[in-house]
């Protein structure tokens, strides 16, 4: 027998669980996970000892996940109240997460499909049984498998698993599993001497290291900085949710107790969150003075990565390096601050009326205001001043915005927004006879950082205009490809790439097939699907390219009468039909777009080519946004993608 194997590689035991012990209604189900039974492995007969002095409880006593096939990637729930009975059986209460895996799971145990369940642990010690301290079906197992009997006298607990079927254990579950090859050496000593004796991480048939152990010390920080990262959160948002102090704290308890996780605790704070201002604080937010923010300039900070352009730009470079310093992370070229990319800088109204006109032939409608200063009589109306900013710019060419997407600004880190991922059911009951508990279910999507970048080109004698004008072009430019960009990821985002998954590839969307040529039936049939998901709201848009959008208001509804599908009013079934380029050919979307949501980070890297277009005059300006895309509600979606 190896020991140094037995020792270093988790074991399993499986157990079948009553559907009786299954309360749905607290989402828990009551298991036991293993007893002494003796269990033939590859190496031997294993008695596994139940007596709590046996068994290494640090762990235990903090919870246990819950895992689906012994997979530490997917937890569908946690173990509590971990114990060692007097009957000699290690029990525990599975709490079931409120994830759609979670439930889906539960409700599975509930029927009586996956009954099966397991535990993995870790052996610490073991010893060789003498005959005389055998029993007689402890002999008879010895004789028929030909195998010594080992007691196990130290060992710790580590998960507890769903699994299809159980393992066969005969043929030794872990034999496949992959040893490091350094071990300490008090866990090949024979007599199992646990002094300095490091727990090693022990990799899982599916190539996927276990967690190393940590101490109760260890575990009880954790759980302490959990919470204490949750009451922060709360203290911050409390005055800017609906519901207030009380909505508040009820997520906060809530989150408690079910160990809830930050970042999707800040998920659904930040959907509850009734206001426009930046969520948080990003890194790139310097706090600069009024009188920072006017000195500022993108243009300079543009010209000082062209080595033959001498402009100096020292304080602009000075913010890169303050940005670089509290994110850890140097740029492609330099950052720009947050307070920069959200300042309302003032443009002189002629330039700002010249800008406009090229945007209305875009079809986008700059949101700006009109500033004026001093007294009509002393000309003072001709002293008038737009207010733009970065941020503004951006969200105001977006698309997606204009059909209700909404948009979580200034994050940090990570975020998990909640869904609804099922409903209750209603069912009939004979008289004096109680209803079974449903609920619906809660899923979650997550929204993380995807580095988007675009580039366009400047000429030389532009930027050499030291005017707040040329100032204002180059933030508009800038934002008008950056919008670009999160639109087409909005809308058609392949998830592949560090790109985000767009409306279009999002699993349990709607489709409607186009192909036979598209009309009446189709352009309701968008809306069936919806209404169908229960998704339907009072404000959905139609989507489409401009070209699609032009045959619609010329393709009858019915042959031979002059009623199109899309009328006068640019509406199509009663909704609004917006169009743009963005949109791939032979596309249709519909639905409640305020179901999808833009994550944005607060860090704008500008990165400078002068040689590319050198022979041209040009200098190529590329732009890099941090973004993502998140869908709560996918039936809230339809989509046709091959429109005839």
């Amino acid at each position: 027998m190896d020991l140094k194997k037995i020792l270093t590689t988790p074991h399993y035991r499986t157990v079948t669980l009553k559907r009786e012990d299954v309360n749905a209604e607290n989402r828990t189900a009551a298991m036991s996970f293993s007893s002494e039974t003796p269990i033939p492995r590859w190496w031997g007969i294993e008695v596994l000892s139940h007596d709590p002095s046996a068994i290494r409880m640090d762990r235990a006593n903090m919870g246990l996940p819950f895992l689906m096939d012994h997979d530490p990637t997917d937890q569908r729930g946690r173990i509590e109240e971990c114990r060692c009975d007097p009957d000699k059986v290690f029990r525990g209460t599975v709490r079931f997460s409120r994830s759609e895996r979670g439930q889906e799971l539960m409700m599975d145990l509930s029927d009586g499909i996956r009954m099966e369940t397991s535990m993995g642990y870790a052996i610490h010690k073991a010893r060789e049984l003498k005959p005389e301290e055998m029993t007689q079906e402890m002999k008879d197992l010895a004789l028929r498998e030909a195998v010594p009997v080992y007691f196990i006298e130290d060992w710790e607990p580590l998960e507890g698993s769903s699994v299809a079927m159980p393992a066969d254990i005969s043929v030794g579950v872990g034999r496949d599993m992959n040893y490091y090859d350094k071990l300490p050496a008090a866990l090949g000593a024979e007599d199992g001497n646990r002094k300095n004796n490091e727990h090693q991480i022990i990799t899982h048939e599916r190539g996927i290291p276990m967690p190393e152990p940590k101490t109760k010390e260890q575990l009880d920080r954790e759980e302490q900085d959990r919470v204490a990262a949750i009451r922060a959160s709360a203290e911050k948002y409390k005055s800017r949710i609906k519901g207030g102090e009380s909505a508040m704290t009820e997520l906060v308890n809530s989150a408690i107790d079910l160990h809830m996780e930050l970042d999707r605790f800040r998920g659904e704070v930040f959907t509850r969150v009734n206001d426009t201002k930046a969520l948080e604080t990003p890194d790139s937010h310097l706090d600069l003075s009024e009188a920072e923010k006017k000195r500022y300039s993108l243009r300079r900070a543009i010209l000082s990565q062209v080595p033959e352009s001498r402009v100096d730009a020292g304080f602009e470079r000075e913010c890169s390096e303050a940005i670089a310093t509290r994110s850890g992370k140097r740029p492609r070229g330099l950052y720009v601050p947050y307070d920069i990319q959200t300042y309302a800088r003032e443009i002189p109204v002629g330039v700002m009326t010249d800008l406009q006109r090229v945007l209305d032939r875009a079809g986008v409608k700059m949101m700006a205001r009109d500033l004026t200063v001093g007294s009509a009589t002393a000309g003072g109306n001709l002293v008038g001043t737009n207010l733009m900013s970065f941020i503004e710019l951006l969200r105001n060419k977006l698309v997606s915005a204009r059909v209700g997407v909404g948009v979580l600004s200034g994050l940090q880190g990570n975020v998990a927004i909640p869904k609804q991922t099922g409903a209750g059911t209603f069912g009939w009951v004979a008289e004096n006879v109680a209803p079974s508990e449903t609920a619906l279910t809660i899923g979650q999507v997550t929204l993380a950082p995807k580095t988007g970048a675009a580039y366009m080109d400047f000429s030389r004698q532009l930027l050499l205009q030291s005017t707040p004008a040329i100032d204002g072009l180059v933030q508009n430019d800038l934002a008008r490809i950056a919008a670009l960009g999160v639109d087409l990821a909005v809308f058609h985002g392949t998830g592949a790439s560090n790109q985000p998954t767009g409306i279009a590839l999002t699993s349990g969307i709607g489709a409607v097939d186009g192909s036979g040529g598209y009309g009446w039936p189709q352009a309701v049939e968008h809306e069936s699907d919806v209404e169908g998901a229960n998704a339907d709201a009072a404000t959905m848009y139609f989507v489409t390219r401009p070209s699609i959008k032009g045959e619609l208001k010329t393709r009858p509804k019915e042959t031979g009468y002059p009623v199109y599908l899309i009328n006068e009013t640019n509406e199509m079934n009663g909704y609004p039909v917006i169009s743009s380029s963005q949109i791939a050919a032979a596309h249709i979307f519909f639905g409640d777009f305020s179901q999808a949501m833009i994550g944005e980070w607060g860090s704008l890297d500008i990165l400078v080519d002068p040689y590319t277009g050198s022979t041209a005059g040009t200098i190529r300006v590329t732009s890099f946004i941090s973004v993502d895309v998140a869908v709560r509600q996918a039936g809230a979606f339809s989509v046709c993608s091959n429109f005839a």
